[in-house]
């Protein structure tokens, strides 16, 4: 594939840079909007992997590795507040389910680490970055490549991890986030949006009128860059 000599791109699968050269006119746009732009320094989160096997400065190199994405290094300074609404509501985290994680499992330094935790991301080279950090940590934990168009099922867990992927997964098709959500066999769902997209549009209720369609979810903390939802047993789904 000719858009795969692109550095920015040549991680993503195949089939997924298909689908959107078939559904859209702008193709590079989208695969930036929905995937490039997350990625801040893929060279320097590698080194920073290999510090962490030095046993030195482990919550800097954390820090640093974090920073390296651009949705983690946004959430970096609310990531203890983020988790402590989280398990108030929910209670400890157990057991998680992390979709299209990118790099946030790094986050688990701000945490009590879970007995079990699943992330699921689109391009196989995060995917062995997630099982090489997991493997160093002594993390009981796995990545897998999923495509969240084509996925079927998912594992079950205590907790899911939904963070900035509806409003991405709407723009790749319309109504796709609900059965999605149907798909997600959790007891608690944290959802969360950008509270400024990619374009630059600002959240207000009105963006969000198909969310509350499909679910009836809590509203669990907003943050600077970032609001906050849980879905409690999908009770309401």
């Amino acid at each position: 594939m000719k858009i795969k000599r692109n550095p920015e791109f040549s991680p993503l699968p195949d089939s997924y840079i298909d689908y959107i050269s078939k559904r859209f006119d702008n193709t590079e746009k989208i695969l930036h909007e929905t995937y490039g732009v997350f990625r801040l320094d893929i060279k320097k989160r590698k080194r920073l992997l290999k510090s962490l096997k030095k046993g030195i400065d482990i919550l800097k190199v954390h820090e640093e590795i974090l920073k390296t994405h651009r949705s983690t290094k946004e959430r970096l300074k609310d990531y203890e507040k983020i988790y402590e609404a989280i398990t108030k509501e929910a209670g400890e985290l157990e057991s998680v389910l992390d979709i299209s994680a990118g790099i946030n499992p790094v986050s688990l330094v701000y945490s009590k680490q879970p007995s079990e935790y699943i992330a699921t991301e689109l391009a196989q080279d995060d995917v062995n970055f997630l099982n090489k950090y997991f493997k160093i940590m002594k993390i009981n934990g796995i990545a897998i490549q999923a495509d969240l168009l084509n996925v079927k099922k998912f594992p079950k867990t205590k907790i899911c991890f939904l963070f900035k992927v509806l409003d991405n997964l709407e723009t790749l098709k319309r109504n796709e986030s609900k059965n999605l959500l149907k798909k997600i066999p959790a007891e608690y769902i944290i959802v969360s949006f950008p509270k400024i997209t990619i374009s630059g549009k600002k959240l207000n209720t009105k963006r969000l009128i198909w969310f509350n369609k499909i679910v009836k979810s809590k509203k669990l903390l907003e943050t600077k860059n970032e609001i906050f939802f849980i879905i409690n047993n999908k009770k309401e789904l």
